[in-house]
């Protein structure tokens, strides 16, 4: 109800798309609204299964793309120990898109 949707109704209906795709049950939540429509703030990101406690957080707002981005590589990197796998893994991306993009943000 605070956001006041500069994308006009394109950007609502694709908001409410986003929500009843990713909703797991009868109730939706803020959780599911894209970053820019949430209250703001960091978003926890699950960790992939079998992986440490620990969790990937989002950035809070006034980034760009490429700084969320490499933010998000160099966490999973850390939080896999530098293990380029584990991290892939962390990122739902393949090695070699990991080693492209640590490779573009000079994260070795």
């Amino acid at each position: 109800m605070n956001y006041d949707w500069p994308g006009n109704i394109r950007e609502l209906k694709n908001a409410i798309e986003r929500v009843m795709i990713l909703a797991d049950g009868n109730r939706i939540s803020a959780k599911y609204l894209p970053i820019r429509i949430s209250e703001g703030g960091a978003v926890p990101i699950p960790m992939a299964e079998g992986s440490s406690n620990g969790e990937i957080r989002l950035p809070v707002g006034g980034m760009s793309l490429n700084n969320v981005e490499k933010e998000l590589i160099r966490q999973a990197l850390e939080q896999a120990r530098g293990n380029k796998t584990t991290a892939a893994r962390l990122l739902h991306i393949s090695r070699d898109t990991l080693r492209y993009k640590v490779k573009k943000y000079d994260l070795e």
